[in-house]
């Protein structure tokens, strides 16, 4: 789940963004056409390519669609999604009669409800049910039909944006004689100039094309892009390949869900430079923990949100102060006690935003430093992505593209003073150039821009590994056979083309199981029987997933592991070599149980008549206890507790 509006400043107080965060509608148009119907052509050496394994285009496009509904329940609930198939047989929409177009999913949030229609989505029902045509116009009804969908959608105004996924890379001619547009094609011009004129309204086109297979946009496509994006958007070759275009068929999951995300910077800063030279920049959060969502109580009444309310009561006249009163309090506390020591301080929201910050907002230059200074253990947080922001202040992009230029070109990065807000906290951070970097397919990896690098102060740094309680008395240095098995042991366990980024967390996918069988009112799926169920993160779960290497590695893999065991002696040449105690720690010894009392002692002691007497308390404690003991009764309390429970048990 990526939620881009949460702050990267979660310790501090929020504030009001900026630019308040807008519902996107996000509408899936696909082609429904013979070809679609086609098996994937897929390369069984990849594993991402298992998912299309056994299914046809058709199936394989609703099965993304799927998967982006799935991620917009999770990160943004209030989104709408609709699914429509175009060059359809039949034609059935909740919105009026378009030829050629099957509503699968009608534009709203998505609930359990779509997604088992999605899920249950097959060759087969679409054979029986759709069934497949060829009709040119089929997609210029679709594009009407999308902008229908959008206008009767209900609440907030949202952008709009199209995703098209085919295989035809001609749907009709543009032409009919020499350079006169078509009739079709001036129509579908006529459709998509309410889109181009709607500002966040876009479209997407995903071609449906194998591994090595290209698909040309020249004769259809690029003119359609050109028309609603404008030429700096559909610039290219003639010829585009998949990689270029959408990349591969396995990449469409992560393709797709990364264009229907919007990236919505946390913080708009001006960068002052000096001398009153300024330009605006904006902070991403490209990399940030996934955590659960928060816990919702409902009614069980009414099933909705039950949300808590605060306020302070005027002691005087009983009336509730509003919102701009004074609703902060602070108070100090005793140690060990849960009184409070000073009486409740009421403070305002500006007081404390005075009190927190230091007047001063925005990043101030400071200097340049080389990048060698840096060092690893300065990074104390997740860094940040800096990116120009010419919409708020012209020309600062090519004043940070110049700056980044040279600042990559002499390798020196920026050191700043950071205050987002007048009330967060000033701090040093590092900016650093970062080069664009592309996968082999030639798609984008790391964007170019500015690494924002969080340093600690002077008060923050500790030096643990001075302390000779933290590393032991002695540290004798391992010999030469020993590093060499441990290099040895680093060479085996090598992880060749290992990406962090593709191995799923099990306790979040879990997590998610669970709640998508419960909206939709089915039981959760049990855990499996293994004992490394479903957890990627485990050692060996490759093995149990019938994903194990060869035994020759796994082979080579072990013997480093013992060789690196035997170097250091086994176990105990282990101990020694990091200089730690051998010897294992004495366990404590056990309290002896008490003996059971003496019967005939306890007899003597003549509890029952002393307890007629009222003369119990004459005994000692021990007596006591050894009555209690031998009663079967508690032992705890003082003495006159022993007595009443004496008593009380002998009903005096």
């Amino acid at each position: 789940m990526d939620e881009w509006n949460e702050s990267i400043y979660a310790e501090e107080a929020q504030e009001e963004e900026e630019h308040p965060p807008s519902k996107e509608q996000v509408l899936f148009l696909i082609d429904a056409s013979p070809a679609m119907l086609d098996p994937c052509e897929v390369d069984e050496a990849e594993d991402q390519d298992k998912d299309f394994a056994g299914l046809s285009w058709l199936e394989a496009a609703v099965k993304v669609a799927l998967h982006i509904m799935r991620q917009k329940i999770i990160a943004a609930s209030s989104d709408e999604l609709g699914v429509v198939l175009y060059s359809a047989e039949k034609s059935v929409t909740s919105h009026g009669h378009f030829n050629n177009c099957y509503e699968l999913q009608d534009l709203q949030q998505p609930g359990a409800e779509a997604v088992q229609k999605l899920e249950a989505f097959s060759r087969q029902f679409f054979e029986r049910e759709v069934g497949s045509a060829t009709y040119p116009a089929s997609l210029t009804n679709a594009i009407w039909l999308s902008k229908v969908m959008a206008k009767s959608s209900k609440g907030s105004r949202a952008s709009m944006r199209i995703m098209v996924f085919t295989r035809n890379q001609q749907p009709f001619a543009r032409f009919d004689k020499g350079h006169d547009p078509s009739q079709k094609w001036n129509m579908l011009r006529q459709r998509l100039n309410p889109l181009r004129e709607e500002a966040g309204s876009t479209l997407e086109l995903y071609p449906m094309v194998p591994p090595g297979e290209t698909f040309d946009l020249e004769p259809f496509w690029r003119a359609v892009l050109h028309h609603l994006r404008g030429a700096a958007s559909a610039d290219g070759s003639e010829e585009v390949d998949e990689a270029q275009q959408v990349f591969r068929l396995r990449d469409l999951f992560s393709v797709v869900r990364s264009r229907a995300h919007k990236k919505r910077s946390v913080a708009s800063v001006t960068w002052k430079l000096g001398g009153g030279l300024e330009l605006a920049v904006k902070l991403y959060q490209l990399l940030q923990p996934q955590t659960k969502g928060n816990t919702l109580r409902i009614s069980a009444q009414t099933g909705y949100q039950v949300k808590p309310v605060q306020g302070q009561v005027d002691m005087l006249t009983g009336a509730v102060l509003e919102a701009d009163n004074p609703a902060a309090q602070f108070f100090f506390k005793k140690q060990g006690t849960h009184e409070p020591r000073y009486p409740k301080v009421y403070m305002t929201s500006e007081e404390v935003a005075s009190i927190k910050g230091q007047g001063h907002s925005g990043m101030e230059l400071l200097g340049f430093k080389p990048l060698s200074c840096l060092k690893e253990h300065h990074n104390w947080r997740n860094s940040t992505f800096v990116y120009p922001d010419d919409g708020e202040q012209a020309g600062s992009a090519t004043c940070f593209i110049a700056l980044w230029q040279a600042m990559r070109e002499s390798g020196t990065m920026a050191i700043c003073r950071l205050a987002a807000t007048k009330a967060r906290t000033p701090c040093l951070v590092a900016l650093l150039p970062q080069q664009e970097e592309l996968y082999q397919d030639d798609s984008q990896a790391t964007p170019p821009g500015l690494q924002l690098i969080y340093l600690p102060f002077a008060d923050d740094c500790r030096q643990p590994e001075a302390q000779p309680s933290f590393t032991g008395g002695t540290r004798p240095p391992p010999n030469e056979s020993q590093v060499a098995a441990a290099e040895l042991l680093m060479a085996q366990l090598q992880m060749a083309d290992f990406d962090p980024g593709s191995v799923l967390n099990p306790t979040l996918q879990r997590h998610y199981e669970v709640l998508e069988a419960l909206a939709a009112a089915e039981e959760p799926p049990l855990l499996e029987d293994s004992a490394l169920g479903g957890d990627p993160t485990l050692p060996a779960w490759g093995e149990e997933a019938g994903e194990g290497e060869e035994e020759e590695v796994v082979a080579a893999r072990m013997a480093a592991i013992l060789g690196f065991k035997a170097s250091g002696g086994g176990g105990e040449g282990l101990v020694e070599a990091v200089g730690l105690d051998a010897e294992p720690a004495k366990k404590g010894v056990k309290r002896a149980a008490a003996a059971p009392p003496d019967a005939e002692a306890v007899a003597a002691l003549g509890i029952e008549a002393k307890a007629k007497a009222g003369t119990l308390a004459a005994l000692t404690i021990p007596q006591l206890k050894d009555w209690l003991r031998a009663n079967h009764l508690p032992l705890g309390g003082k003495k006159d507790e022993l007595v009443q429970r004496i008593m009380t048990k002998l009903g005096v």
